[in-house]
């Protein structure tokens, strides 16, 4: 068994380019150390360091922000419902896909449009991958959703306000 993880995705720590990979089977990391040797530039010593030191005081350092973005994913998950939004919530990460396709006849970049005039930055869905709920990117079915981050309480809590004022005043014919 091989498990190849970064510390951006399983230790919340954002744009940390340090990854880890576990494994027993000893020719697997011989394979491995060899052929990432020529696709990428070893991390800074002090990167390692850091990443060492997190490792080894995991529960204490990232136990109160894993709290804390769970915390936040379950209010934007929780609005988003009240909202009658079709989403789905995330096993990691900081943010949700959110499709918009019963709530706004139109692209998520037509959406982008109106909702930077009331001040709600989205991330339209063309832009990103395939997932597990969502059809593959730049597929006419992704051209609906967006995607909402739950980085922080206050901010979720007025990104929700905003989705809900935005498509208030589409419906108003604003």
């Amino acid at each position: 068994m091989v498990d190849i993880t970064s510390f951006s995705k399983s230790g919340g720590a954002i744009m940390y380019r340090t990854g880890i990979t576990i494994t027993r089977d000893e020719e697997i990391m011989i394979q491995l150390e060899d052929r990432v040797a020529h696709i990428a530039a070893s991390p800074p010593v002090v990167s390692q360091k850091a990443a060492e030191y997190v490792m080894n005081n995991f529960q204490d350092l990232l136990s109160p922000a894993l709290d804390e973005l769970t915390a936040n994913r379950e209010i934007m998950c929780r609005g988003l419902e009240e909202q009658g939004f079709d989403f789905k919530s995330p096993d990691g990460g900081v943010y949700v896909w959110v499709d918009l396709k019963d709530h706004f006849d139109g692209t998520a970049l037509q959406f982008l449009e109106k909702s930077l005039s009331e001040g709600l930055v989205i991330m339209p869905g063309e832009y990103f991958y395939e997932n597990d709920h969502f059809t593959k990117a730049g597929s006419e079915a992704d051209t609906t959703r967006v995607r909402l981050s739950f980085c922080n309480r206050e901010a979720s809590e007025q990104e929700l306000a905003l989705l809900r004022g935005v498509l208030d005043k589409i419906s108003a014919g604003a």
